[in-house]
């Protein structure tokens, strides 16, 4: 909806002759599906937390995922989880380059939150390679 009235409203100029849309997105790739679906569980908590007010730290994957969760917030964990960006390189990038594709999206930008920085360092890597630009 934004994206649309962006493109409806948009004013040209000389330099700027067309509307250029742009889109920041949280992603995160590891090695493997499976380790990125244990790095994610920090950003899960972060997010379960928030959404309640509390603005709290991101801890280490183990400790988020052995804590005690309802099944209220399995359920939205598991939500977040089939919504987020998570997975191998080439399966994070091709969800990003699918969502542009849909959108119309001129420009995508990637954040990427990790626990450990080394995990966000790698996520950057494997999805740079998956996307061409290394």
């Amino acid at each position: 909806e934004a994206l649309e009235l962006y493109r409806s409203t948009y004013r040209p100029s000389p330099r700027h002759p067309k509307p250029h849309t742009a889109l920041c997105v949280w992603a995160l790739a590891a090695d493997t599906e499976t380790e990125a679906q244990h790095q994610f569980m920090s950003r899960a908590r972060f997010r379960l937390l928030r959404d309640r007010g509390i603005f709290a730290a991101l801890d280490a994957p183990d400790v988020a995922a052995a804590y005690a969760y309802t099944d209220a917030e399995k359920a939205f964990i598991e939500g977040y989880r089939r919504a987020a960006f998570v997975g191998s390189g080439v399966q994070v990038a091709s969800r990003i380059t699918e969502l542009s594709r849909q959108l119309d999206v001129q420009e995508m930008v990637v954040v990427t939150w990790a626990y450990d920085a080394a995990v966000q360092a790698r996520s950057y890597e494997l999805l740079a390679e998956a996307m061409g630009f290394r």
